[in-house]
């Protein structure tokens, strides 16, 4: 049984087996769950030889010894203002989180994309970063989701062919690549204008792989964040996430499998 992705796909079993986590659950048991990608070809995620290791090495010293990245600012001015309005809405608590990520009045789709882009990599960037020292080759030697999804990494120029790689090695490539891309003008354009015609299809290929940190973290780190205190926070943050990418339908239904039963009960929350 089983389909293959790679960098991006997976197998599926019996989904009854995963136990449901949501917003301020308590610390889980040992679950069976239902995911795992291998790899084929991929969108652009994973492979290493020769000089690919050497940069893989180099990379994951980087990774490592900064630990938590420097959170990325916006590219425009409107972008930044967008983003303090989120915040405030949000602070609120008085808006449902389903109206919080529809595209405003007068606002450009593809500036709300780059918004939530910045945004959403922030995210993940802080919360993995609570927990980095935690994620090792020897405890998370894959980057997995469970005993059903691993995931290879390719980013299609440095690493053509999708490999496997320990997770810390694989969030901090794709953490990396994902700083690449807000970093570049010609992909988020500081005047909110000049989009490239492939921004959309490219912000797809960001919020689909930023899902598989989100991914790894609930199977196999959520006891260190409730131990931390810090469940709560990533339920919220991966809410919102789940809201928008299914608001403006950004990432297919197979790579958000190993979260499904968590999604599901999101969805219709409010």
């Amino acid at each position: 049984m089983g389909c293959c992705f790679s960098e991006e796909e997976g197998e599926q079993k019996d989904p009854s087996k995963k136990r449901l986590l949501t917003p301020g659950d308590p610390i889980p048991g040992k679950t069976e769950d239902p995911y795992v990608g291998r790899g084929s070809s991929g969108d652009g995620g994973g492979s290493l030889s020769g000089q690919d290791t050497m940069e893989r090495q180099r990379g994951s010293e980087l990774d490592r010894s900064k630990g938590l990245r420097k959170q990325k600012p916006h590219a425009s001015t409107q972008q930044a203002e967008l983003h303090e309005r989120i915040r405030a809405t949000l602070g609120t608590g008085a808006v449902k989180m389903r109206d919080v990520v529809k595209l405003p009045r007068g606002e450009s789709l593809n500036a709300w994309l780059a918004v939530h882009i910045t945004d959403f990599y922030n995210d993940i960037n802080a919360l993995y970063g609570t927990i980095s020292e935690l994620c090792t080759d020897q405890s998370c030697p894959t980057m997995s989701a469970g005993p059903k999804y691993t995931y290879l990494w390719a980013d299609g120029v440095n690493i053509t062919t999708p490999i496997k790689v320990p997770a810390p090695d694989y969030i901090g490539y794709l953490l990396e690549w994902v700083d690449g891309q807000i970093s570049n003008p010609q992909l988020m354009p500081t005047n909110n204008e000049n989009f490239p015609p492939d921004f959309q299809a490219t912000a797809k290929t960001i919020f689909k792989r930023l899902f598989r940190v989100y991914a790894h973290i609930y199977h196999s780190h959520f006891p260190q964040y409730v131990t931390l205190q810090l469940e709560a926070h990533l339920n919220t943050c991966f809410k919102r996430y789940v809201y928008f990418v299914a608001e403006f339908d950004l990432v297919e239904a197979k790579e958000l499998a190993p979260l499904q039963q968590l999604i599901s009960s999101l969805l219709p929350s409010e």
